[in-house]
């Protein structure tokens, strides 16, 4: 697991890329958002269908919401040997 941190004035960015392989990763995004506190984020997913993080990212399609974040868009790219599947979250309106 790699963690990039850039604070800026007007914003900060920080990425989060892993390689572990898993059927769910609810868990760890709740994580990595309840330790950075993002206003908005965004979840990319690469998965062939051999490797265990392809059912995550079919869970990845169907969660509109994660917490207090609301999905705002989900792209998907299928390729050859694998699968991307991107999705941007922002906080709920106040």
């Amino acid at each position: 697991m790699t963690i990039h941190i850039t604070p800026e004035t007007e914003f900060s960015y920080v990425s989060f890329e892993s390689n572990v392989a898993a059927t769910n990763y609810g868990d760890l995004i709740a994580r990595v958002i309840e330790t950075f506190q993002p206003g908005k984020f965004i979840v990319t997913l690469f998965a062939n269908k051999s490797s265990p993080a392809y059912a995550a990212s079919r869970e990845l399609e169907r969660a509109e919401e994660i917490g207090e974040w609301q999905r705002r868009d989900i792209q998907y790219c299928r390729f050859q040997s694998y699968d991307l599947t991107y999705a941007q979250y922002c906080k709920f309106p106040s």
